[in-house]
């Protein structure tokens, strides 16, 4: 689902629905859909509805954001399994031929096992037990569950700045430590996927970008990390998901946003 206007609770999108194979079985252009109830962000989550969700937070900071979301839950197959199959969906998505041996030729791995799409556009990657996280258009997402441990633990993972920015985290959004800590390794995790060092910099965005006990912005030089906090259904543990996006995208929405408060 592609959603192209969204007016107070109306919302607009273009539907394109695959089959297992990713061939298009149905497109539906100019879908109106009207909220009828606004959704209580403490009940656990269809996996099948995330991906909307997650490209609209995210384009509520970031506009022009242009991500193409999946998560894919299945236990009945192994995670590569998972994983080709919803990276040949967004070949199809992007307007690809839909034969199976002209998308099996567009996908490419690297030595690591990153993928990469014959398209040249980003993509990556993330497995949480039974989930795939697929994400194009980002160079790094990642997705984790949150595991309970203490804070000399987490110091041993994180290393004692990104420690210190955890608790930071959990004072701005009033989450725990081991919520806001799995939110930092999640970042630091798309961070190496998109080749940067080890120890980068990383810091929380402003105070603006936050959501209250759900979403935390993070920084790293020229990239911006959402990372949101999220219980799914079936799933024990709540989920932390970290899409990495280009901060000169934030940057640029800020210069707008600057420019309109100036006129008002």
């Amino acid at each position: 689902a592609k959603e192209r206007q969204h007016i107070g609770d109306r919302y607009i999108y273009d539907l394109t629905i695959f089959d297992e194979t990713g061939r298009v079985l149905e497109q539906w252009e100019s879908l109106e859909l009207q909220v009828i109830q606004h959704r209580d962000t403490l009940v656990p989550w269809n996996a099948v509805l995330l991906p909307t969700y997650l490209e609209r937070r995210i384009q509520e900071v970031i506009p022009d954001a242009d991500l193409n979301i999946i998560v894919d839950r299945d236990a009945t197959v192994e995670r590569r399994v998972r994983s080709d199959r919803n990276l040949l969906r967004i070949l199809n998505f992007l307007g690809h031929a839909p034969q199976t041996e002209f998308r099996i030729q567009n996908l490419y791995r690297r030595p690591d096992g990153k993928p990469e799409l014959g398209n040249g556009q980003a993509v990556s990657v993330s497995h949480a037990g039974d989930l795939t996280l697929v994400v194009a258009g980002s160079e790094g997402c990642d997705v984790e569950p949150v595991v309970a441990r203490n804070e000399q633990v987490w110091g041993d993972l994180l290393g004692v700045r990104r420690l210190d920015l955890a608790k930071v985290v959990a004072q701005e959004t009033g989450q725990g430590l081991d919520v806001t800590a799995t939110q930092i390794w999640c970042a630091s995790e798309c961070l190496k996927k998109a080749g940067m060092v080890a120890d980068a910099p990383l810091l929380l965005m402003n105070n603006s970008s936050l959501s209250p006990n759900e979403i935390a912005w993070l920084e790293s030089g020229e990239k911006a990390i959402a990372t949101f906090v999220i219980s799914v259904r079936e799933v024990e543990q709540p989920l932390v998901f970290a899409v990495l996006i280009g901060k000169e995208e934030v940057m640029e929405n800020d210069r707008v946003l600057a420019e309109v408060r100036s006129i008002n």
